[in-house]
């Protein structure tokens, strides 16, 4: 289990015990929903049609980890990009590595905010633009980087001292550069902490950023205990 999804389930569970009703904004392949349903959740998840993060049999792979779920067609559901969510009345919206891949997030939260009950809240692990590390390509600084010709030519030249991903992929160094640099430029969209803060308020959020420490304590804790033999792992 990552850092990410044990730090979201510790904190429901302290938060929001079970059986809540949780919705998970970009559900994937259903990994969180399932932890969470097991531990006694009453949960829902949606994601969205072609929006090109994921391969095809993704939504399939979240039908399989959670059957009992998927024999419910308003359990589970695909969306349009553009389209408003198709839930309403949850204690809790929940995602996890999704908010640096949102295109519009004036959208995201003024659906955040129509589909929670009154009480109810968000709770959101994510990048935001201040971190020094851009984990999907395994390069620092890759995401500050706006010139795509630029972008390109630092993930191709960490790629020929083998470091980030462009090395690591099937193709040519050159071709698996561009294809990293499409993806950093067209499927994340990093906002700051005090962005997103002032958008989650005009949509009648109150954002907070109380419970971060606790999760880097958590994640730093765990990511640089040191192995036997020296190596020192990053774990996502």
């Amino acid at each position: 289990m990552s850092t990410a999804v044990n730090h979201i389930i510790r904190t429901l569970q302290h938060l929001r015990p079970a059986p809540a009703r949780i919705l998970e904004a970009g559900c994937g392949d259903g990994q969180l929903l399932s932890l969470l349903h097991r531990v006694g959740y009453d949960v829902y998840g949606f994601d969205l049609k072609n929006f090109g993060l994921q391969d095809a049999a993704f939504f399939e792979r979240c039908h399989a980890r959670l059957p009992d779920l998927a024999a419910d067609p308003a359990r589970l559901k695909l969306t349009e990009q553009t389209s408003d969510w198709p839930f309403e009345q949850f204690e809790v919206v929940v995602s996890n590595q999704v908010l640096e891949h949102v295109s519009d997030h004036d959208h995201f939260f003024a659906n955040h905010f129509r589909v929670l009950k009154p009480g109810g809240f968000g709770l959101h692990v994510f990048p935001a633009r201040e971190v020094l590390f851009e984990f999907h390509l395994n390069l620092p600084l890759a995401h500050r980087i706006a010139n795509k010709v630029w972008l390109e030519r630092y993930v191709r030249w960490a790629g020929h001292i083998r470091l980030g991903k462009a090395h690591k992929g099937p193709g040519s160094l050159q071709e698996e550069s561009r294809n990293l640099t499409h993806y950093l430029s067209t499927l994340t969209n990093y906002k700051t902490t005090a962005e997103l803060a002032a958008l989650a308020r005009h949509h009648g959020l109150q954002p907070s950023y109380t419970l971060t420490p606790a999760f880097y304590a958590e994640r730093m804790k765990i990511n640089w205990k040191p192995r036997i033999g020296g190596a020192w792992p990053w774990k996502y």
